[in-house]
């Protein structure tokens, strides 16, 4: 992206236009998050699949963005269910993690999103037998989960949660 610049190997912090990472906020539905992405910087604390939007703002941007300095990245997740209920589950070498999606009651106006995944690299590693000789020890390992619920109902009343969490760890 213009402005931004690559983080050091291994973090996954935001650096843009030339600031320090702190000086730089990640916002999930306009609350500031301490970090968008896990250890190591391969994937981020929230499913891909449960994003509506991910807008970069380098600069000139309002003052619901608080104190942020160098950028801004705002991340909307979805906020309409599909047409049909879908789960989507996927494994690669770093992690494996599932989503569901749907609709709620026989009028379809309460959506639900739930999403869950953990790496197992720390489960893996101390298989590789080059590993154990090596005398490294860290393991790292990340795991997060998301929960969306919305009405979208009467009169146009549209209400919405969405709860997340994640876990890094190096054991």
């Amino acid at each position: 992206l213009p402005g931004a610049a690559r983080s050091p190997f291994g973090s996954g912090v935001l650096i843009i236009r030339g600031a320090n990472p702190e000086d730089s906020g990640v916002y999930v539905d306009g609350i500031r998050i301490p970090y968008i992405y896990h250890i190591g910087g391969y994937v981020s604390v929230i499913n891909p699949e449960l994003i509506e939007a991910v807008d970069y703002l380098p600069g000139n941007y309002g003052v619901q963005y608080g104190r942020s300095t160098g950028g801004v990245i705002d991340v909307k997740t979805k906020s309409e269910a599909p047409e049909q209920d879908r789960i989507v589950w996927s494994t690669d070498l770093l992690d494996s993690g599932g989503v569901y999606e749907g609709r709620l009651g026989a009028n379809g106006h309460h959506h639900v999103g739930v999403a869950a995944r953990r790496s197992y690299i720390d489960k893996v590693l101390p298989l590789v037998q080059q590993f154990r000789q090596s005398g490294f020890t860290a393991n790292p390992r990340w795991q997060d989960y998301q929960l969306r619920y919305s009405y979208n109902g009467w009169d146009n009343t549209r209400v919405s949660a969405f709860v997340f969490g994640f876990d890094d760890r190096i054991i």
